[in-house]
């Protein structure tokens, strides 16, 4: 069940139930950013976020406010959130406010950079949902319009499957990819 409040200048205003191991839990989900080092033919959220990072003061709003909520879990988002300049701080900030999780909504390709995997992890990210939407680099480099982005996303996945983080893939079906799913 998901809950908005306001119109799209709000969408990172959204608190998420779900049932994980037979218990109601709670998640804050933030869009950190309108930026994104990708710049896919069928990006929904084009449209929606402003092309800016949020503020720190912003941000930490948004997290305080997902604990009075009574969320256990902050999804961070974009854009691309790894790219926000303060990526690791918020991360920080996400688990000394007192969330059990901690997961981020990305295309991987900072992630291909062990050290700054590492640094997320040791902040407090324990989850990884990777966007990924093509089998291979030609596809999958015409839909994020990004040369190399895919070597740089398999790469980031490697990294995050081998740093004992809970993973997941997820692919926006469109015309372009469909028939090479099955």
């Amino acid at each position: 069940m998901l809950k908005k409040s306001g119109g799209l200048e709000k969408f990172d205003k959204i608190s998420q139930s779900f049932i994980e191991d037979g218990v109601l839990k709670k998640s804050k989900h933030l869009l950190i950013t309108g930026l994104c080092n990708n710049n896919c033919i069928f990006c929904f959220s084009e449209d929606l976020l402003k092309k800016r990072h949020k503020s720190i003061s912003q941000i930490k709003k948004g997290i305080e406010e997902g604990i009075r909520e009574g969320c256990e879990k902050l999804v961070l988002s974009g854009g691309e959130p790894t790219i926000h300049p303060d990526f690791l701080e918020i991360v920080r900030m996400g688990r000394e406010a007192g969330y059990k999780e901690i997961q981020i909504i990305t295309n991987g390709r900072m992630l291909a950079y062990r050290k700054f995997l590492s640094e997320a992890i040791k902040n407090g990210l324990n989850e990884i949902n990777f966007s990924i939407h093509a089998h291979t680099s030609e596809l999958s480099d015409f839909l994020s319009g990004i040369k190399g982005g895919f070597q740089q996303s398999i790469n980031g996945l490697k990294n995050a499957i081998n740093s004992g983080v809970w993973v997941q893939v997820k692919i926006v079906l469109n015309n372009k990819n469909l028939r090479h799913l099955a």
